[in-house]
């Protein structure tokens, strides 16, 4: 896999909620922006595709966009749940991105985003301070 700079998916319901509450105890999976577990660094995460890499999350958000699990086979060409506004279908390019950014809903468009742009992104990455994996799925 390729690294660019420095995500869990979270998205806007949860930086809200975090944003509102920020010393309440919302510590949900799907929520990246809360503080560490008591005793840890933080939220220990796994993506799949990034074998081996484990983030260690607090007060972060991460997100991970591709076809690994939401996608249709037609006609011996596998289809993403990603659509390219380009052409109005699926993408085809088998590409996973993983963002690790402030909050949540910038981590989550930031991925999908990227999947569809691909290398080249990172420097709108760059502009929202956070970073940015690619991994090929064959």
């Amino acid at each position: 896999f390729l690294r660019h700079r420095r995500l869990l998916w979270v998205n806007y319901p949860e930086d809200a909620a975090a944003q509102a509450q920020p010393t309440a105890a919302c510590r949900f999976f799907d929520d990246g922006r809360t503080e560490a577990p008591p005793g840890q660094s933080g939220w220990r995460v796994g993506v799949p595709g990034l074998a081996g890499t484990v983030f260690r999350l607090r007060n972060q958000a991460l997100s991970t966009s591709g076809d690994q699990f939401q996608r249709v086979e037609i006609g011996g060409r596998v289809y993403s749940h990603i659509v390219d506004p380009r052409s109005g279908l699926g993408l085809t390019n088998r590409r996973q991105a993983t963002v690790l950014a402030r909050r949540g809903i910038e981590a989550d468009a930031l991925a999908t985003a990227a999947c569809i742009v691909g290398p080249g992104f990172e420097s709108v990455a760059d502009r929202y301070r956070a970073d940015l994996w690619f991994a090929e799925s064959r």
